[in-house]
């Protein structure tokens, strides 16, 4: 792992209802910090406790090289440090790999998973080397450019504008370094092994993550149940928070945690 800071030093926040019996973890995209969950904060903390942390190449201090496994490794070290057992992991994009592979990891973290828009591996090793070349030739700023035509629907609106600023502000070092790493995230074993419940929710018009990479996932993870969304965008807590809200809600009243054969 990169030896310039630990996971302890990893910003996380707990919001929500303080003596909930439920426990969501909200895990982020490629590119984001924690206030991309800020709709789903609102709309599901009044019955929930839900704990948000920010990834390592996303906050300063975060720059030497590292590998997807130390993303994984952060998670667990994170939810350790939180006592954190029996949780609804939801994770977009990368997050989701991530809830994957820590619920492979250590299965007693999580209860049941949704993944949004997922990537179950890469399909180019090289674009994602390439774009940490770019970045640090170039900086963030065409990335930003194109975001809200890859990321959002055309009426995301400010909430949208909002995500990109916060990309902008990222610290280019380690956001190239976030972009090598990314670059390993294949989980296909992990998708082939964990046994349970799962959500895997796929907006169709998702111009960022193949929606074939939700299908082969829902194909492969043994107690999955594909819930796909017509449109909404890669960041679909942004795009169409009210849409993921509802999905979280409506799986988490008819599913049990930790039953499997959903």
């Amino acid at each position: 792992m990169s030896a310039d800071r630990s996971a302890a030093d990893l910003p996380r926040t707990w919001h929500g209802d303080a003596g909930a019996s439920r426990t969501l973890v909200l895990l982020n995209s490629m590119g984001t910090v924690q206030a991309m969950w800020d709709e789903q904060i609102a709309a599901l903390g009044r019955d929930h406790r839900i704990l948000t942390l920010d990834l390592r190449g996303h906050v300063a201090g975060f720059t030497d090289a590292f590998g997807f496994e130390d993303f994984v490794t952060d998670t667990v070290r994170v939810l350790d440090q939180e006592d954190v057992r029996g949780a609804t992991l939801v994770g977009v994009s990368l997050g989701g790999a991530l809830a994957l592979a820590v619920a492979a990891a250590r299965p007693e973290m999580a209860g049941r998973l949704v993944l949004v828009n997922t990537p179950i591996r890469q399909s180019s090793k090289q674009f994602w080397a390439d774009r940490a070349d770019v970045v640090e030739r170039d900086g963030l700023a065409d990335i930003a450019a194109g975001m809200a035509g890859r990321w959002f629907p055309p009426d995301a609106g400010a909430p949208a504008q909002a995500v990109i600023d916060d990309f902008l502000a990222l610290p280019v070092a380690g956001y190239a370094a976030a972009c090598r790493a990314l670059a390993d995230l294949d989980v296909t074993d992990q998708a082939d092994t964990v046994r349970l419940p799962t959500l895997v929710v796929s907006a169709r018009d998702d111009a960022a993550v193949d929606p074939a990479n939700s299908d082969e996932l829902a194909r492969r993870l043994p107690a999955a149940t594909l819930w796909p969304v017509a449109s909404g965008g890669h960041l679909l807590p942004v795009g169409r928070p009210e849409v993921l809200h509802q999905v979280i809600s409506a799986y988490e009243s008819a599913q049990p945690a930790g039953e499997v054969g959903a």
